[in-house]
């Protein structure tokens, strides 16, 4: 985010990250890194750095680039990094070049054996930036309408739904599960705390090979006391359009990369008598 201040100053300035696409020309070469920013950085190397970077920079080389900041509308970030020097910190191998076309390159089983480098793919990366953001964004919500956040276990010795659904486990002698719900101690502490929720991973035990069944989920669940059914629906109604709308305004670009059918959410529910 500071970077475009630094863009034509003759300040130098040195990033570290890894190689994440790399174009090599003639005379010039382009190499893009991350180095936890939403935003890839270009970097511009030439003369003579040239040969030197050719032999050790690859997809995924962990480097340190030092050099001074111009403006450039085509880049990504409406910057680019002119290289005079650069440190290899950390190697790595030609053959990750491919993983760019691992989709049709390999199997299912070999994808799930490189699942760590997958996970530094630009969809990816994006993924975990908007739970990021939109988690932000529902605590900024709970905050808004006098929510407590509590953190309650994983690990319990009741069920909530049904005991089929519950993946079991050993604790050290008794009798366990990984929890479905919170709401057993919301209840317990919405008389403590006042009105609260929880954000956390729950575990359903119900096997099947959809997309639409998950083993493991975030899950936000609340607890308010001394209202109606009418309060309790205009209080999910508030949510659910504020924390949509929050998410739209903020990532809105990345949300509909994503998924291109994502809807902006501005309609009013229909209530059913």
């Amino acid at each position: 985010k500071e970077l475009p201040s630094y863009a034509d100053s003759s300040i130098s300035i040195s990033i570290s990250g890894w190689v994440t696409n790399l174009r090599s020309q003639r005379k010039v070469i382009f190499c893009e890194i991350r180095d936890g920013s939403p935003v890839l950085l270009q970097v511009v190397i030439k003369n003579d750095l040239i040969e030197s970077a050719r032999a050790s920079l690859c997809v995924e080389t962990a480097a340190e680039f030092t050099g001074i900041l111009i403006s450039n509308k085509s880049a990504k970030n409406g910057v680019e990094l002119m290289c005079s020097s650069f440190r290899i910190i950390g190697k790595s191998n030609q053959s990750f070049n491919t993983l760019k076309n691992y989709s049709t390159s390999f199997s299912t089983t070999e994808l799930s054996s490189i699942r760590p480098l997958l996970l530094r793919d630009e969809n990816a990366r994006r993924i975990f930036y908007l739970r990021s953001g939109i988690i932000k964004i529902i605590r900024e919500v709970m905050e808004e309408n006098n929510l407590t956040e509590v953190q309650v276990p994983s690990i319990v010795t009741n069920q909530v739904e049904g005991g089929a659904t519950l993946f079991e486990l050993d604790y050290f002698g008794e009798e366990a599960y990984l929890t479905q719900s919170s709401q057993l101690y919301l209840e317990s502490l919405c008389p403590v705390v006042g009105n609260c929720y929880s954000l956390m991973t729950n575990f359903r035990a119900e096997k099947s090979n959809t997309r639409r069944h998950l083993s493991e989920f975030t899950h936000m669940e609340t607890e308010i006391a001394f209202i109606d059914f009418n309060d309790l629906l205009k209080f999910i109604e508030l949510c659910l359009v504020s924390i949509t709308r929050k998410s739209i305004d903020k990532y809105g670009n990345e949300l509909r990369i994503c998924n291109e059918n994502f809807d902006d959410f501005e309609r009013k529910f229909i209530e059913v008598e």
